[in-house]
């Protein structure tokens, strides 16, 4: 099976099996599994300019504080993308927090180094980035999948 395809339908049965407790599995750039124990929500979020700056005016410079950031703005502040997707699970800063400290794996070839990059130049076009938040195995164990969007 080819990889396209082959990510395409790992999307679709992840996406599919959102909300169910079963086990599932995010792919990192093609390697095995990931396991996780379940998937929490999943939601589509264009980085803007605003997502990289803090409420209190500091530079952030990661992807984890960026989807917080994102978060914070959609819900709290109301600052949205015309892409930005509603969620229904990072509704208060305690659960925006764990996105924070997750574990960031991207999905279909596109790297963590290449998606930052991305985010960080300033931008005509704002990047889009398909979300999925997932509870990993153990206590305060959260794995977020990060597929950028073209």
């Amino acid at each position: 099976m080819h990889y396209k395809y082959f990510c395409a339908i790992t999307t679709f049965v992840t996406f599919t099996a959102l909300g169910q407790a079963a086990q599932a599995c995010v792919y990192e750039n093609g390697s095995p599994n990931f396991p996780v124990e379940h998937a929490i929500t999943s939601y589509r979020a264009e980085m803007n300019e605003w997502d990289k700056v803090n409420s209190k005016k500091r530079v952030l410079k990661t992807l984890n504080a960026w989807l917080q950031q994102d978060r914070a703005n959609y819900h709290r502040f109301k600052k949205r993308s015309p892409q930005d997707e509603y969620d229904d699970y990072f509704t208060t800063p305690q659960k925006r927090s764990l996105l924070g400290n997750a574990k960031i794996v991207t999905t279909c070839g596109h790297t963590l180094d290449h998606i930052e990059t991305r985010i960080r130049q300033p931008q005509a076009m704002p990047t889009r980035l398909d979300i999925q938040f997932f509870k990993g195995p153990g206590h305060n164990n959260y794995i977020v999948s990060v597929q950028h969007i073209h």
